[in-house]
Protein backbone atom coordinates (compact mmCIF):
# COMPACT_ATOMS: atom_id res chain seq x y z
CA UNK A 1 0.00 0.00 0.00
CA UNK A 2 1.58 3.75 -1.00
CA UNK A 3 2.09 5.48 1.88
CA UNK A 4 -0.40 7.93 1.01
CA UNK A 5 -3.30 5.58 1.70
CA UNK A 6 -2.08 4.23 4.81
CA UNK A 7 -1.87 7.91 5.67
CA UNK A 8 -5.70 8.10 4.78
CA UNK A 9 -6.55 4.64 6.75
CA UNK A 10 -5.16 6.32 9.90
CA UNK A 11 -6.04 9.79 9.65
CA UNK A 12 -10.21 8.51 7.99
CA UNK A 13 -10.19 5.05 9.51
CA UNK A 14 -10.37 1.81 7.39
CA UNK A 15 -12.57 3.06 4.57
CA UNK A 16 -10.65 5.10 2.62
CA UNK A 17 -11.88 7.93 0.36
CA UNK A 18 -11.89 8.32 -2.89
CA UNK A 19 -8.57 10.22 -4.01
CA UNK A 20 -8.67 13.90 -3.70
CA UNK A 21 -7.04 15.94 -6.28
CA UNK A 22 -4.13 17.29 -5.38
CA UNK A 23 -4.12 20.78 -4.13
CA UNK A 24 -0.49 21.54 -4.87
CA UNK A 25 0.69 21.95 -0.93
CA UNK A 26 2.76 24.82 -0.48
CA UNK A 27 6.42 23.74 -1.02
CA UNK A 28 8.30 26.98 -0.32
CA UNK A 29 10.55 27.24 3.04
CA UNK A 30 9.71 29.87 5.51
CA UNK A 31 13.73 30.61 5.08
CA UNK A 32 12.25 31.43 1.36
CA UNK A 33 10.10 33.71 1.94
CA UNK A 34 11.98 35.51 4.54
CA UNK A 35 14.79 35.94 2.45
CA UNK A 36 18.47 34.87 2.89
CA UNK A 37 19.16 31.29 4.11
CA UNK A 38 21.66 29.80 6.64
CA UNK A 39 24.95 28.18 5.19
CA UNK A 40 23.62 24.82 6.83
CA UNK A 41 19.67 25.07 5.40
CA UNK A 42 18.30 23.45 2.28
CA UNK A 43 15.72 25.22 -0.08
CA UNK A 44 12.94 23.10 1.74
CA UNK A 45 13.81 23.55 5.34
CA UNK A 46 11.56 25.25 7.10
CA UNK A 47 12.85 28.16 9.52
CA UNK A 48 13.00 30.98 12.10
CA UNK A 49 14.85 33.78 12.54
CA UNK A 50 17.38 35.72 11.01
CA UNK A 51 18.63 34.23 7.56
CA UNK A 52 21.97 36.02 8.47
CA UNK A 53 22.13 34.91 12.11
CA UNK A 54 25.65 34.08 13.25
CA UNK A 55 24.69 30.58 15.31
CA UNK A 56 22.06 28.20 13.59
CA UNK A 57 20.10 25.40 15.08
CA UNK A 58 18.82 22.34 13.48
CA UNK A 59 16.17 19.99 15.21
CA UNK A 60 14.91 16.47 13.81
CA UNK A 61 11.92 16.56 15.75
CA UNK A 62 8.35 14.67 15.20
CA UNK A 63 5.08 15.37 16.93
CA UNK A 64 4.58 11.63 18.13
CA UNK A 65 7.45 11.98 19.84
CA UNK A 66 6.81 12.65 23.68
CA UNK A 67 10.36 13.97 24.41
CA UNK A 68 10.21 16.64 21.20
CA UNK A 69 6.84 17.73 22.73
CA UNK A 70 8.58 18.05 26.62
CA UNK A 71 11.83 20.20 24.36
CA UNK A 72 9.29 22.47 22.68
CA UNK A 73 7.05 22.67 25.74
CA UNK A 74 10.33 23.72 28.03
CA UNK A 75 13.47 24.52 26.12
CA UNK A 76 11.97 25.88 22.95
CA UNK A 77 10.07 29.07 24.10
CA UNK A 78 13.66 30.44 25.99
CA UNK A 79 15.68 30.11 23.03
CA UNK A 80 12.66 31.86 20.56
CA UNK A 81 12.35 34.95 23.08
CA UNK A 82 15.95 35.03 23.77
CA UNK A 83 17.44 34.05 20.78
CA UNK A 84 15.62 33.48 17.45
CA UNK A 85 13.38 36.54 18.06
CA UNK A 86 16.56 39.14 18.59
CA UNK A 87 18.12 38.04 15.25
CA UNK A 88 21.28 35.43 17.00
CA UNK A 89 19.82 32.30 16.38
CA UNK A 90 18.58 30.38 13.21
CA UNK A 91 16.30 27.79 14.25
CA UNK A 92 15.80 24.68 11.37
CA UNK A 93 13.15 22.34 11.99
CA UNK A 94 13.16 18.88 9.81
CA UNK A 95 10.28 16.57 10.29
CA UNK A 96 11.35 13.04 11.47
CA UNK A 97 8.65 10.93 11.72
CA UNK A 98 8.26 8.64 14.94
CA UNK A 99 5.77 5.61 15.03
CA UNK A 100 2.80 5.50 14.05
CA UNK A 101 4.95 7.11 11.15
CA UNK A 102 1.42 7.56 8.96
CA UNK A 103 0.16 10.00 11.90
CA UNK A 104 3.56 12.23 12.34
CA UNK A 105 3.87 12.55 8.57
CA UNK A 106 -0.08 13.28 8.14
CA UNK A 107 0.42 16.20 10.72
CA UNK A 108 3.88 17.07 8.95
CA UNK A 109 2.06 17.34 5.63
CA UNK A 110 -1.26 19.47 7.26
CA UNK A 111 1.57 21.45 8.39
CA UNK A 112 3.21 22.65 4.84
CA UNK A 113 0.18 22.60 3.28
CA UNK A 114 -0.39 25.57 5.45
CA UNK A 115 2.64 27.47 4.42
CA UNK A 116 5.82 28.93 5.79
CA UNK A 117 4.19 31.78 7.47
CA UNK A 118 1.83 29.04 9.57
CA UNK A 119 4.30 26.52 9.74
CA UNK A 120 5.38 26.34 13.09
CA UNK A 121 1.97 27.62 14.76
CA UNK A 122 0.24 24.40 13.29
CA UNK A 123 3.37 22.18 15.19
CA UNK A 124 2.76 24.08 17.92
CA UNK A 125 -0.34 23.33 18.18
CA UNK A 126 0.11 20.01 17.24
CA UNK A 127 2.42 19.43 19.61
CA UNK A 128 0.02 20.74 22.22
CA UNK A 129 -2.68 17.98 20.72
CA UNK A 130 -0.46 15.24 20.72
CA UNK A 131 -2.07 13.24 24.40
CA UNK A 132 -5.42 13.29 22.24
CA UNK A 133 -3.76 12.42 18.99
CA UNK A 134 -2.97 9.16 21.22
CA UNK A 135 -6.12 8.96 23.10
CA UNK A 136 -7.85 8.08 20.15
CA UNK A 137 -5.28 6.55 18.77
CA UNK A 138 -5.86 4.11 21.90
CA UNK A 139 -9.27 3.79 21.14
CA UNK A 140 -9.23 3.03 17.58
CA UNK A 141 -10.49 6.16 16.46
CA UNK A 142 -9.05 7.79 13.51
CA UNK A 143 -7.28 11.16 14.20
CA UNK A 144 -8.28 13.29 11.08
CA UNK A 145 -11.03 15.25 12.70
CA UNK A 146 -8.05 16.76 14.92
CA UNK A 147 -5.27 17.28 12.56
CA UNK A 148 -8.13 19.18 10.73
CA UNK A 149 -9.44 21.28 13.28
CA UNK A 150 -5.81 22.39 14.23
CA UNK A 151 -5.49 23.22 10.25
CA UNK A 152 -8.51 25.18 10.50
CA UNK A 153 -8.20 27.16 13.08
CA UNK A 154 -4.61 28.31 12.49
CA UNK A 155 -4.27 28.53 8.86
CA UNK A 156 -7.81 28.63 7.43
CA UNK A 157 -7.58 25.03 5.64
CA UNK A 158 -11.08 23.78 5.15
CA UNK A 159 -11.00 19.88 5.04
CA UNK A 160 -11.58 19.15 1.58
CA UNK A 161 -7.62 21.25 1.02
CA UNK A 162 -6.65 19.69 3.97
CA UNK A 163 -7.68 16.00 2.32
CA UNK A 164 -5.84 16.79 -0.66
CA UNK A 165 -2.81 18.04 0.82
CA UNK A 166 -2.70 14.22 2.93
CA UNK A 167 -1.77 13.29 -0.86
CA UNK A 168 0.78 15.64 -2.18
CA UNK A 169 3.57 13.37 -3.27
CA UNK A 170 6.70 16.02 -3.96
CA UNK A 171 5.57 17.10 0.18
CA UNK A 172 5.98 13.62 1.34
CA UNK A 173 8.76 12.89 -0.89
CA UNK A 174 10.86 16.09 0.85
CA UNK A 175 9.42 14.92 4.59
CA UNK A 176 11.18 11.23 3.71
CA UNK A 177 14.34 12.85 2.56
CA UNK A 178 14.73 15.16 5.71
CA UNK A 179 14.66 12.32 8.01
CA UNK A 180 16.79 9.91 5.62
CA UNK A 181 18.70 13.30 5.31
CA UNK A 182 19.16 12.97 9.90
CA UNK A 183 20.40 9.69 9.72
CA UNK A 184 22.98 9.62 6.83
CA UNK A 185 24.64 13.14 7.75
CA UNK A 186 24.10 13.17 11.45
CA UNK A 187 23.67 9.71 12.37
CA UNK A 188 20.11 10.47 13.88
CA UNK A 189 18.82 7.64 15.48
CA UNK A 190 16.46 8.74 17.74
CA UNK A 191 14.07 12.40 17.99
CA UNK A 192 14.78 15.07 18.96
CA UNK A 193 18.40 15.40 17.29
CA UNK A 194 20.33 18.70 17.63
CA UNK A 195 22.57 19.94 15.41
CA UNK A 196 24.51 22.99 16.48
CA UNK A 197 26.58 25.09 13.58
CA UNK A 198 26.69 21.33 12.41
CA UNK A 199 27.93 19.81 15.40
CA UNK A 200 25.42 17.37 16.96
CA UNK A 201 24.66 17.96 20.02
CA UNK A 202 24.59 14.37 22.48
CA UNK A 203 24.87 15.24 26.18
CA UNK A 204 21.44 15.27 28.38
CA UNK A 205 22.23 19.29 29.58
CA UNK A 206 21.63 20.64 25.97
CA UNK A 207 18.09 19.33 26.36
CA UNK A 208 17.51 21.87 29.35
CA UNK A 209 16.79 25.50 28.76
CA UNK A 210 19.56 26.17 30.44
CA UNK A 211 22.21 24.05 28.81
CA UNK A 212 21.14 24.94 25.35
CA UNK A 213 21.19 28.36 26.27
CA UNK A 214 24.68 28.09 27.22
CA UNK A 215 25.87 26.44 24.02
CA UNK A 216 24.59 28.74 22.15
CA UNK A 217 25.99 32.11 24.02
CA UNK A 218 29.10 29.86 23.82
CA UNK A 219 28.88 29.73 19.65
CA UNK A 220 27.87 33.68 19.77
CA UNK A 221 31.32 33.90 21.53
CA UNK A 222 32.91 31.96 19.06
CA UNK A 223 33.78 29.45 21.54
CA UNK A 224 33.78 25.53 21.74
CA UNK A 225 30.70 24.21 22.91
Amino acid sequence: MKMTRRILVFVFGAMLLVACQNAGGNGKSASAEGGRRSAYENADDMAQGSGTAKVVLIEYASITCVHCRSFHNDVYPTLKSKFIDTGKLRFVFRESPTPPNEVSTAGFLLARCAGPGKYFEVIEAMFDNQGTVFDALRAGKPVGSIYFGIVDRVAGIKEDKAKACLEDEKQLKIIADKAEGGARDFNVTGTPALILNGKKLESPEYFTAEGMSAAVDKALAGQAF
